[in-house]
């Protein structure tokens, strides 16, 4: 069950381990300077808010509701197809196929490890370039 009390008082603890107030993390994220005051009394319920939020603090949203005491965002995604069964953690960095079999090359896991410390804005004006210089050399994106 959502503790709102919880809940805002971990984004307060995050916030305060990175020493960044919770007024300039609204500002960062376009939201209302009361919003943790709103989360800590439930009534916060968008979810996009706690998206931006968990991406802000580079946690998982289940850790910041409380479903989880890992704060790692753990994205394993399953891609089946061709008898192939890929299953990536992009939590570790680690890319297998079923025969186990590493696919995600060092630099690849370098890039990664130095995206994941880029603050928010960076990440999202990161991708948006490497989404134009995609598109300019006419590689398609889906």
């Amino acid at each position: 069950m959502y503790n709102s009390q919880y809940t805002a008082d971990l984004i307060k603890k995050l916030l305060f381990k990175k020493n960044i107030t919770g007024k300039q993390m609204s500002t960062d994220l376009g939201l209302g300077v009361n919003t943790l005051s709103n989360i800590r009394r439930g009534d916060v319920k968008n979810v996009e808010t706690f998206n931006l939020i968990a991406d802000y603090l580079n946690c998982s949203v289940d850790y910041l509701l409380g479903r989880t005491e890992n704060p790692n965002i753990i994205a394993d995604a399953y891609i089946n197809g061709d008898n192939n069964n890929i299953q990536a953690n992009v939590n570790t960095g680690n890319l297998t196929v079923s025969n186990g079999e590493p696919k995600l090359e060092e630099m690849e896991a370098q890039l990664l490890k130095y995206f994941r410390q880029l603050e928010f804005e960076q990440k999202l004006n990161m991708v948006g370039d490497l989404i134009k210089k995609a598109k300019s050399n006419n590689n398609r994106i889906n």
